[in-house]
């Protein structure tokens, strides 16, 4: 199984999955080649920059990091033992950031060197930076419908989203890396959509409600422009487009499977397995 893709308008693009799974395409997902790096541990995140860097995180506190464009890997030893969920790269700090399943926030900013600044009350799977007009704000949520804040990058404190106390997790928060706008979005179980405009400090619920469903989505992005066009994809094939604060289902049950993954930008949502044969993915 394939659990997320680095797509972006930028190659190569890199894809990772289980039992350390690390696919790479130069040519726009046409063909992909299997990378090597003797780990065994399942992969959930991927984050690439157009100046050669790439970054993997997975479980037991695997980090992978490339300088090369994904030639060569060093594993980095983060004294984690729990799964890092997420993995994020802010160029303009710059800074590496990674949040686990245990709640640690770590971060990087020479790749090598990983610190634990902060620890949440519950689990954490996903992280993000944005625009603030203190400078940059790292946001991360998780179980329970919570998302923390920092614009310091050592301390946190809990923002007001809707879904907070419930048993949703909050999966996605789209990525920032060009913006510099104070909008962004996050996503979760149960058909879960949030928006904030003033760099995560509250979030207003969007309703995609249809025909009853509440699919658990995975990943959200938005288009980088005033529209604020955003799209989001999750269990059964569930395709979300929306704009602002109001969303719509466009399809579901496209592949027999999950979308995982979405990048507007790139206009993709790629789907979970990989045909270890051919190496190519399957959508």
């Amino acid at each position: 199984e394939i659990y997320t893709l680095s797509l972006h308008d930028a190659l190569p693009i890199f894809a990772c999955g289980a039992e350390g799974a690390i696919f790479k395409t130069a040519d726009g997902g046409l063909t992909w080649t299997k990378i090597d790096t003797h780990i065994t541990y399942d992969l959930f995140s991927v984050d690439y920059v157009n100046t050669g860097i790439a970054v993997i995180s997975g479980e037991m506190g695997t980090i992978l990091t490339s300088i090369d464009d994904g030639i060569s890997w060093i594993t980095i030893d983060t004294n984690i033992e729990h799964d890092l969920k997420a993995i994020y790269y802010d160029l303009s700090t710059p800074m590496v950031w990674s949040v686990s399943s245990n709640g640690e926030v770590l971060k990087s900013a020479d790749l090598v060197t990983w610190t634990t600044i902060w620890t949440a009350p519950a689990g954490l799977l996903t992280v993000s930076v944005m625009a603030d007009p203190l400078g940059r704000a790292v946001l991360v949520g998780g179980v329970n419908g919570k998302i923390y804040k920092s614009t310091n990058g050592i301390t946190f404190a809990e923002t007001t989203t809707p879904a907070q106390g419930t048993t949703l997790g909050v999966s996605s928060i789209s990525k920032e890396h060009y913006s510099t706008g104070y909008t962004t979005f996050a996503c979760g179980d149960g058909g879960l959509v949030l928006i904030t405009t003033n760099s995560g400090n509250t979030w207003t619920q969007i309703d995609i409600s249809y025909e009853g469903l509440e699919p658990a989505l995975y990943s959200i992005s938005r288009v980088d422009d005033p529209s604020n066009v955003w799209f989001a994809v999750g269990s059964d094939g569930t395709l979300v487009r929306g704009a602002g604060t109001s969303g719509t289902v466009c399809s579901t049950a496209l592949i027999n499977g999950s979308f995982m993954t979405i990048d507007a930008q790139f206009g993709a949502a790629p789907g979970t397995k990989v045909d270890r044969k051919s190496t190519r993915l399957n959508s």
